[in-house]
């Protein structure tokens, strides 16, 4: 593991007392795999983050300094959760819903009408916020790394916005269950105006704070 990104994170690990697992070798996370079939390669391409856990695909998974942008962005998660008690229900609605008609099966098997209604990919208006969120804790953090290998503002503009393009896929396609198939490309856009202007630091002591962190992590 490269010796800054081993250093950003036991700076955030301090912070948010967050551990990292992995999901090769977690029974949890190979039953989950297995209920969210529909999640393309859900257990050898996508970092998963429950409570205070952040799940990797394996311990390959963090190699080089890029991987510090998707800690940090799993560690927006973790604020955000600290942060909203109601975190997990807003992050699983509607579809969470479907739990409770099937429950309710026992009585009527009426109920599964719209427990399975409810299974459908439906719009996720909190969980396109919270990932929102976090792609934009990705996109600080890219433009940090680009900064720091004296990337000139222009370049790197134009190297987020590319990235910015690739993201809103994850909103419009089965990555997250098709949780904004509008997409938030204009959202992800004005983040990236933000970003080179530094001036979205200014808006959430949590970038502040992912700023310091990397600062401090380069030093000897």
């Amino acid at each position: 593991m490269n010796n800054q990104l081993q250093k950003f994170i036991s700076i955030l690990q301090e912070k948010y007392n967050f551990s990292i697992k992995y999901k090769d070798s977690s029974v949890f996370m190979k039953v989950l795999g297995k209920i969210l079939f529909f999640v393309p390669n859900f257990m050898t391409d996508f970092t998963t983050t429950i409570g205070k856990t952040i799940y990797l695909p394996n311990q390959n998974s963090l190699l080089d300094r890029d991987d510090m942008a998707l800690i940090a962005h799993e560690c927006r998660h973790i604020y955000d959760s600290s942060n909203d008690f109601l975190f997990k229900l807003k992050y699983l609605f509607p579809q969470i819903l479907s739990i409770v008609f099937f429950v309710f099966c026992f009585f009527s098997l009426w109920f599964l009408i719209p427990a399975l209604i409810c299974l459908a990919p439906f719009p996720a208006y909190w969980r396109k916020e919270f990932e929102i969120n976090g792609y934009s804790t990705t996109l600080f953090v890219y433009n940090l790394i680009l900064k720091s290998n004296e990337i000139d503002k222009n370049q790197r503009h134009l190297r987020l916005l590319n990235i910015a393009e690739k993201i809103n896929n994850n909103f419009t396609s089965s990555s997250y269950y098709f949780m904004w198939s509008f997409g938030v490309i204009e959202d992800l856009n004005y983040i990236v105006e933000l970003i080179v202007d530094e001036k979205l630091e200014d808006q959430n002591d949590f970038f502040k704070f992912i700023k310091e962190s990397f600062e401090k992590s380069k030093l000897d």
